[in-house]
C-alpha cells in the first residue's frame, strides 16, 4: 500500500518543477516507515474535515494515558497531510496524539487547475501565492487545536512543526497561539520575504518574488514572525534545523530571528542546528525534532534519541 501511495503521489507531481525535492522527501519518509519490512501507512489513522474546509489526519497513541499531549506536523509547499503519516506514527510511538492538516490550497483543498509551484516560482507571484497560504494556514492551526482539545481530549502540552513551508506555518502559529509550547522548523523561513532566495534547482538564479497585493500584505503584516517578534511573549521553545548549504531558504534568516528572540526575551529557549546539506529532509533533523519535542513537552512518557 505504501509503495502504491508513493507512485500515485509522484505521478500527481510530474508537472511540478520541484518534484525532485518532493520525491526525495517522500522516499525518505518511506525509509522511516520501514516500507521494506514494516509499513507505517498500514496502521490505523483517522480523517475528518473541520468547518467544511480544513481536512485533518491524526493517529492516536497506544495505551490509555491520562495525559494526552498533541503534536501537529505539517508538510511542505505543494505537499499534503498524507505525506506525514510515517512521521505521525513515530510521534504516537512516543506517546503523543499526532496530527496533520492540509495547508490552504493544498491536498484536499487544492484547486485542480492551479499549479502553485509554477505560479510562485515562474510567474513572479511568490508573495501573492505563498503569503496567503501561510497566513490562512496559521489561522487554521488554532481552529485545529480548538477541535483537538474538544474532540480528541488533548489535555497536555502542544507542539507544532513542519518541513519547509510547513515550518514557516509552524513558527508563525507559535507566535499567534499561546497554547503552543514548542515548535520545530526544518529548513524553514521565519521571514517570509526569504532574502536572497534562489530557485530550488538553479542555485545561481534568484527568485523574482513580485510585489505583494493587499491580501498578501495583510497576512504578512499580521503574522510574519520576523516583523512580529513581540508576539512571542508566551516564550515557545523554538528550534530550527537548517541546511548549511541551503540557497533556497538560506540559514541567515533563522540566525537573525533567533538572535532577535534572545535579545527581546530573557530565558527564551531558541536554537539553530545547521546540517551539512541543502534544502532537504535530512534524517538527523527528524531525530533532533523528536528530541526537542520530548525535552519541552510534558506528558509523553517516552524518550527520543538526539542525533
Amino acid at each position: 500500500m505504501l509503495i502504491r501511495t508513493v507512485i500515485s503521489y509522484i505521478k500527481d507531481r510530474r508537472t511540478v518543477t520541484g518534484c525532485r525535492l518532493e520525491v526525495v522527501y517522500v522516499l525518505t519518509l518511506m525509509i522511516f516507515a520501514g516500507c521494506f519490512g514494516v509499513s507505517g501507512l498500514e496502521e490505523e489513522y483517522y480523517k475528518k474535515t473541520l468547518n467544511g474546509d480544513i481536512p485533518v489526519i491524526w493517529k492516536e497513541p497506544k495505551g490509555g494515558a491520562l495525559n494526552r499531549p498533541l503534536i501537529i506536523w505539517l508538510d511542505g509547499f505543494t505537499g499534503k497531510k498524507e505525506n506525514t503519516v510515517a512521521l505521525l506514527s513515530e510521534l504516537t510511538d512516543l506517546g503523543y496524539v499526532a496530527l496533520s492538516f492540509d495547508a490552504y490550497l493544498h491536498g484536499d483543498r487544492r484547486k485542480i487547475t492551479d499549479n502553485l509551484w509554477e505560479r510562485a516560482f515562474s510567474k513572479n507571484e511568490f508573495r501573492n501565492t505563498m503569503w496567503p497560504i501561510i497566513g490562512r494556514s496559521v489561522e487554521d492551526a488554532s481552529v485545529v487545536i480548538d477541535w483537538a482539545i474538544e474532540e480528541l481530549g488533548v489535555n497536555g502540552d502542544i507542539g507544532i512543526g513542519g518541513f519547509s513551508m510547513g515550518g514557516d506555518i509552524s513558527i508563525a502559529a507559535a507566535g499567534v497561539d499561546g497554547r503552543i509550547k514548542c515548535v520545530v522548523a526544518l529548513v524553514s523561513a521565519p521571514d517570509w520575504r526569504r532574502s536572497n532566495m534562489t530557485q530550488l534547482h538553479q542555485p545561481l538564479v534568484l527568485v523574482d518574488q513580485g510585489e505583494a497585493n493587499v491580501e498578501a500584505q495583510r497576512y504578512f503584516d499580521r503574522y510574519n514572525p520576523s516583523t512580529n517578534v513581540g508576539s512571542f511573549s508566551n516564550l515557545p521553545a523554538v528550534s530550527f534545523e537548517m541546511g548549511a548549504k541551503d540557497l533556497h531558504i538560506p540559514v541567515e534568516g533563522a540566525r537573525e530571528f533567533v538572535h532577535r528572540l534572545k535579545r527581546e526575551y530573557d530565558g527564551v529557549d531558541a536554537r539553530i542546528v545547521e546540517h551539512d546539506c541543502g534544502h532537504e529532509f535530512y534524517p538527523a533533523m527528524w531525530s533532533n525534532a523528536k528530541f526537542w519535542f520530548n525535552e519541552h513537552l510534558i506528558g509523553s512518557g517516552q524518550t527520543a534519541e538526539r542525533y
